[in-house]
């Protein structure tokens, strides 16, 4: 064979057209995600693929019931390695459960980045609310836990933590009648307290000072309750602050649970 010969083969083997041909590389975040195209599996994320023509196929990437699928039309060109990188999107639901558990972790930055996106996304997830706000009180960022709480407390007002915690925040910030206001919805939300201020005395100082100093939860409720319409707030605070002390346990008001 002449030289001419040789040398003509070789460039014909090595011509785009011959030697190269269409790859799609395919990743996901996070890993492992399903690869359908064109309604045929193809594997798990990272995957090469090498026999699609040339033309348009239908991609579907997805990740189980905890992530929105990645649905997309890809034009695939002849003789090029394109890189396909898919980041996939929780559900609503597994953003607020990532960003517990990453606070649990002490990731806070990627915990707020949780928790907002699950306040971003629909449905929204107000739940979020509450831990963004027991961030913020940890923070000492009172202005922001307060806004995070009410938030949280117009979704679900008969959740005693929720006022507990403002109860908390009112009081570090000296506005005592909140303070009182939120530790008295917080008891009166419980099983123990509910019917706690049915058949009250008239508001006398009589009443007042026949309810002695009680220990039971239910009538230090319902002194502070005369002493708040006596217009008398710091009495008021202080008893209503026993009974809270006495309905819930520290480790709810000093904890990751409050």
């Amino acid at each position: 064979m002449s030289k001419f010969l040789v040398l003509a083969l070789a460039l014909f083997l090595l011509s785009p057209a011959i030697a190269q041909e269409q790859v799609i590389e395919v990743t996901s975040e996070p890993p492992g995600a399903l690869v359908v195209v064109n309604h045929r599996v193809k594997g798990r994320t990272p995957l090469t693929l090498t026999e699609l023509e040339p033309g348009k196929h239908h991609f579907r990437v997805s990740h189980g019931p905890e992530y929105r699928p990645f649905q997309q039309e890809i034009e695939v060109r002849p003789n090029h390695t394109e890189a396909c990188h898919v980041v996939l999107s929780p559900i609503t639901e597994t953003s607020l459960k990532q960003g517990v558990r990453l606070l649990q972790e002490g990731q806070i930055a990627a915990a707020e980045e949780a928790l907002h996106r699950a306040l971003r996304e629909s449905p929204r997830q107000p739940e979020a609310y509450l831990w963004l706000g027991k961030l913020a009180y940890e923070r000492n960022e009172d202005d922001k836990a307060v806004e995070y709480i009410r938030e949280y407390a117009q979704v679900f007002p008969e959740d005693s933590q929720a006022h507990l915690l403002l109860g908390r925040l009112h009081q570090r910030g000296g506005r005592t009648g909140a303070a009182y206001t939120s530790y008295k919805l917080a008891l009166l939300n419980t099983v123990e307290m509910k019917q706690a201020l049915q058949d009250m005395p008239p508001a006398t100082w009589e009443a007042i000072k026949e309810a002695g100093a009680p220990v039971a939860p239910i009538y230090q409720m319902r002194l502070a309750h005369l002493y708040e319409l006596k217009g008398r707030t710091p009495e008021a605070l202080e008893w209503v602050e026993k009974a809270v002390n006495e309905i819930f346990s520290d480790q709810m008001l000093n904890s990751g649970q409050i």
